[in-house]
């Protein structure tokens, strides 16, 4: 069984003090933390359509950094704070994002009362190097 790892690129994208790791690689699979919008002073970077815009590029970023594309990932969950208002606009993204993919990641989106730091959205995703 392969040991886990981190990706040596990720740390950039952590802070010192960081109660968890942003990706855990074992093998050819990449296990992604939750990925929010939030400004250095940690606070929601933008309303929810602009945070979900956010999220969805530094998931791009993140996957690259781990020499991945979006084709690569193959489930994720969406958090949406308080309600669903903004699950249309979340599929559009989603579409931008994934539409070229041959088969698009399962997915679940599920509304929750708070995310931290205040954000209106939330994704966990995972992704597998294709050979």
């Amino acid at each position: 069984m392969p040991k886990k790892e981190k990706p040596p690129e990720i740390g950039k994208f952590e802070v010192p003090g960081q109660p968890y790791s942003t990706v855990v690689q074992v093998g050819d699979h990449f296990y992604f933390s939750g990925v929010v919008a939030i400004t250095k002073e940690k606070k929601p970077d933008g309303d929810a359509e602009n945070q979900a815009i956010k999220v969805l590029q530094k998931m791009i970023d993140l996957l690259a950094a781990c020499g991945l594309t979006p084709d690569d990932v193959y489930s994720a969950t969406v958090y949406l704070a308080g309600d669903m208002s903004h699950y249309g606009f979340l599929n559009n993204r989603w579409e931008v994002m994934f539409g070229v993919s041959r088969i698009r990641p399962r997915r679940a989106v599920v509304a929750v009362a708070a995310l931290p730091f205040g954000c209106e959205i939330e994704v966990v995703f995972d992704a597998v190097k294709q050979s």
